[in-house]
């Protein structure tokens, strides 16, 4: 699995609180790959959930070495990114030498470290159908339309293929469950959201339209959607509202994409250590979607934040992005 830390990806939020719970009543061996992104404290932070942990980093180097080794044609290209020889004998040698309950597994790329021959149970979490993130992607992506499709056939027949293998499997939404077919061991095992400790108080200011959206900038599907809402939607908003802003929250924004983004009241910000501070401040909070798939996270938090949000703004009426805007 990806280590779960930083708490900046949906996979790695999932990850934590499943430790998290899970730690209660078990003992828990991690094996992960680590990225750069993560320091001491957030392996300390992690490491209270286990009963030993074993890491190891993988560079963006590594991963573009390990895609250019895809061979067979029926394999995904996204699979063997995070693949790494010392991972595959170190679990070798730790199912050799004690004994487990279960093997679990988080997300389909985990699946290559399996040994031959494994007699212990594997429970596998996809987090998302990634065949149907893929195939969406498509509908975004002229000049790859063909080569996302392809690959969205690959990835849906080896999803298909490791969910036939597997002692049970997990998704976090209907509609990928569907989409990898009708297998009596895959369940439905949803993404759940923590409540603030305290409400979220909203601190009106009438006289500016503040616009927020939450989202790993680093990933496609989020960095696809604000480079459509900025270049094509907030123009139509400032038209109506000269001092509107747009503030994107969350890591790894790409500079090419600030750069296409750049304009008055077009804000990114980055990592932000809280934020209800601008959610509190926010007029509405937008959670568009072009592609993508499983469970939009930022959905999950903000009815928590927004109970006001439909005396405010109505925004239903923005191209492409009619009824997805919340």
């Amino acid at each position: 699995m990806s280590f779960p830390f930083p708490l900046s990806q949906g996979d790695r939020l999932r990850s934590y609180h499943q430790m998290e719970l899970l730690s209660k009543t078990h003992q828990i061996t991690l094996v992960s790959s680590i990225e750069e992104d993560c320091d001491a404290a957030g392996i300390d932070q992690v490491g209270q959930f286990c009963a030993s942990m074993e890491l190891f980093p993988i560079t963006q180097q590594r991963r573009m070495q390990n895609i250019g080794r895809v061979s067979t044609y029926d394999f995904p290209f996204q699979i063997p990114q995070w693949f790494s020889q010392e991972i595959q004998r170190r679990i070798q040698r730790l199912l050799a030498a004690e004994s487990f309950d279960v093997i679990y597994l988080q997300m389909a790329k985990a699946v290559l470290y399996l040994p031959k021959g494994n007699s212990v149970p594997v429970v596998m979490d996809f987090v998302d159908a990634w065949s149907l993130n893929l195939a969406r992607l498509a509908r975004d992506r002229n000049w790859a339309a063909a080569f996302c499709l392809v690959q969205s056939w690959r990835m849906l027949n080896y999803e298909r293929k490791v969910t036939a293998q597997v002692a049970h499997a997990i998704i976090s939404s209907a509609t990928d469950q569907k989409t990898i077919g009708a297998f009596k061991n895959l369940s439905v095992v949803p993404n759940g959201v923590h409540c603030p400790d305290y409400p979220i108080v909203h601190i009106k200011d009438v006289e500016k339209l503040s616009i927020v959206f939450v989202g790993n900038m680093g990933y496609g599907p989020n960095i696809a959607v604000i480079s459509y809402f900025a270049q094509n939607v907030f123009p139509m908003l400032r038209s109506r509202h000269a001092d509107s802003e747009l503030i994107v929250i969350g890591p790894s924004p790409p500079a090419k994409l600030v750069r296409t983004c750049s304009q008055t009241g077009v804000k990114f910000l980055g990592y932000v250590p809280d934020l209800n501070e601008y959610l509190a401040r926010a007029t509405v909070s937008i959670a568009p979607m072009r592609s993508g798939s499983g469970i939009q996270n930022k959905v999950l938090r903000w009815p928590q934040a927004f109970q006001w949000w439909r005396q405010r703004w109505a925004l239903a009426d923005c191209g492409q992005f009619r009824g997805s805007i919340f």
